[in-house]
């Protein structure tokens, strides 16, 4: 799923609740089914969602990201960007001060050579650049 699974975290507790066989509204009577389970997903809503991958172009801010760590592992986040449309950095500069590991966000940043030869180039120019500006040496 893109941009950190946009609202389904969010709204993952309301998809579990409209499981056919569920019910909570007030016109009804009491949940039948209180984990979002039925013959199609026996193991429930939750247990469906936390098995998708969701990335997190343009959406690795504070909010997105703390919505989707709640939901899954940090095994199901894949790192993308939306570039060219919108600079990798909107993406980049935000991963570390989201209580991502080290380890996440260079597992991330790592594999993203691998993605598209353009991307690739155009990362590594960024980081290199980045690298000069921060350490002064040119």
């Amino acid at each position: 799923m893109n941009h950190s699974g946009a609202a389904v975290p969010v709204l993952a507790g309301r998809i579990k609740d409209r499981v056919p066989g569920a019910s909570t509204t007030l016109f009804s009577s009491a949940p039948a089914n209180h984990d979002g389970k039925n013959e199609k997903i026996p193991n429930g809503v939750f247990y469906e969602l936390r098995k998708l991958y969701y990335e997190c172009a343009h959406a690795a801010y504070p909010m997105p990201i703390a919505a989707v760590m709640k939901l899954v592992p940090t095994s199901q986040l894949l790192f993308g960007t939306d570039y060219p449309a919108e600079p990798m950095e909107s993406t980049l500069d935000n991963l570390p001060g989201n209580g991502l590991s080290a380890r996440s966000c260079r597992r991330w940043t790592e594999a993203m050579p691998n993605v598209c030869s353009l991307a690739s180039k155009a990362l590594h120019e960024w980081r290199w650049k980045r690298i000069v500006n921060l350490t002064g040496n040119h």
